[in-house]
């Protein structure tokens, strides 16, 4: 990600006013020691993503899940459920789509109105694109 961060300025400005950006690669937390740019934890995405659902789980909020293949997303679906039986996972859509396909996984993301929703997009697809449309 942090290539394509360098070569795609609207994904870069992205990058530099997001709330969160995470460390989830050990590589990056190497170069950050050995260019002395000071010490960074690593936090792999799907660390907090299992903390996210946890939380959820506890207080109601729902979860749709976009990525992937569809019988990995099925299987996640299915992992999930059993780790948090309070899980509510409102929707799910697998990650190869075309734009017609798009526009109806995103009209199915806002009227469910998630609380969290969760990409299994590789970068930059996930970052960029219609994806940056869910925010709305």
């Amino acid at each position: 990600m942090v290539n394509s961060v360098e070569k795609d300025p609207e994904l870069k400005e992205d990058s530099h006013n997001a709330h969160l950006v995470l460390t989830d690669s050990i590589g990056i937390v190497w170069a950050s020691e050995f260019l002395a740019c000071g010490k960074v934890a690593r936090i792999p995405g799907i660390d907090l993503m299992l903390k996210f659902c946890r939380l959820a789980s506890s207080t109601g909020y729902s979860v749709y899940l976009l990525g992937s293949r569809e019988f990995v997303l099925k299987k996640a679906t299915e992992n999930l459920e059993k780790k948090f039986r309070e899980l509510r996972i409102v929707g799910m859509h697998h990650g190869y789509f075309g734009q017609s396909k798009d526009d109806r996984s995103l009209k199915e993301i806002r009227n469910l109105k998630p609380e969290f929703l969760f990409l299994g997009i590789g970068t930059p697809h996930g970052e960029s694109g219609s994806t940056r449309t869910c925010r709305s």
